[in-house]
């Protein structure tokens, strides 16, 4: 993506570097992980606001130094949410 800030060091003189490095990989990839949801999956519009939204509650939950590969981690993450929620809903199906 042009523009990309993943040169710029995400802890110097920060006062909470761990937010300037969300922020950051937010601004990189915030559209690239909606379309891919979006286009990977096949759910509807507000489901991948809800699968996008908690990937990135988690990626937020992890250390910036955790995170080698963000759009890996940011796909992955999002994938195994949507599994999780299928799975929730074959249950509920069920019973």
């Amino acid at each position: 993506m042009s523009g990309s800030n993943s040169d710029i060091p995400l802890t110097v003189g920060d006062a909470a570097p761990g937010w300037r490095a969300i922020e950051l990989l937010y601004r990189d990839h915030a559209e690239w992980l909606r379309a891919l949801v979006m286009r990977r999956l096949r759910v509807q519009p507000a489901d991948v606001e809800d699968i996008v939204q908690a990937a990135w509650i988690r990626a937020a939950s992890r250390k910036s130094s955790d995170i080698q590969h963000p759009r890996a981690f940011l796909f992955q993450t999002a994938l195994n949410l949507f599994r999780d929620a299928k799975r929730r809903e074959s249950v509920r199906q069920q019973h």
